[in-house]
């Protein structure tokens, strides 16, 4: 049995993009939040089939304990928060006989490399993001925040660049990431690389460190959203 380092402490709370604040914004949210949630504490995207389920998000409000709404900085986008009850959510997960995963979760640590496109006549510049890199680290934190899975991220200090070079972590050289992560004691390691195509789409590949375990990963996708949000499906239900 393993056990994990991080209580998640805002696990019955979510936050999905809308349109605006109408009703009908708000009430498509909603249930949008409510699977969210659903996902978050089963840990497991294929539970949002079951005829239980889908027939309590259609009164998703009843187990809703109130919301808020905030706006982004980053990208300026309107979303959602909602906050949930935890007595009536894990009864109606027993009762559709759903998984339920426990408030104690893996702290995993995210190395990623980024390759933004390229402006006109110029050539792009790999980045490592880390903690003063809030526009990637806010996109990556809030999609894994879905799947209830906190991430730490490195410092990107002189230690960290001497442990591992931006070209050693872009072509994903195991033994010296794993080196490099040993001063932040984590559940797990995530590391990966992320880049647009000549053809345009976006490309994740990486490897999760669990153990003595790995879990590859490569994807590829129309935004560099989708291609994250494809990582942390692959990762929540992997643990």
């Amino acid at each position: 049995m393993n056990t994990y380092a991080v209580k998640v402490s805002d696990l019955y709370r979510v936050s999905v993009a809308v349109d605006d604040q109408s009703a009908e914004s708000r009430k498509q949210g909603v249930q949008w939040a409510f699977q969210q949630l659903l996902v978050k504490v089963s840990g497991s995207p294929n539970i949002l089939e079951k005829p239980t389920l889908v027939a309590a998000n259609l009164e998703a409000d009843r187990y809703m304990q109130g919301f808020s709404y905030e706006t982004d900085l980053v990208d300026d986008q309107l979303y959602l928060k909602a906050w949930f009850s935890k007595a009536l959510i894990v009864p109606l997960l027993k009762r559709a006989d759903a998984p339920v995963w426990g408030e104690d979760r893996p702290l995993i640590l995210s190395w990623l490399a980024v390759e933004p496109p390229a402006k006109k006549g110029r050539a792009s510049d790999r980045i490592v993001v880390s903690q003063s890199v809030p526009e990637w680290q806010g996109r990556f934190n809030r999609i894994f925040s879905e799947q209830g899975l906190p991430l730490l991220w490195p410092t990107a200090d002189l230690e960290d660049n001497s442990a591992l070079s931006i070209e050693q972590l872009w072509w994903l050289m195991p033994d010296a990431i794993k080196q490099a992560s040993l001063r932040y004691q984590t559940d797990a390691i995530l590391a990966g690389r992320l880049n647009q195509s000549p053809g345009g789409l976006w490309q994740y590949e990486g490897i999760l460190f669990n153990g003595e375990q790995t879990l590859p990963l490569l994807i590829s996708a129309e935004t560099p959203q989708e291609a994250l949000t494809a990582v942390s499906s692959q990762v929540g239900p992997y643990f």
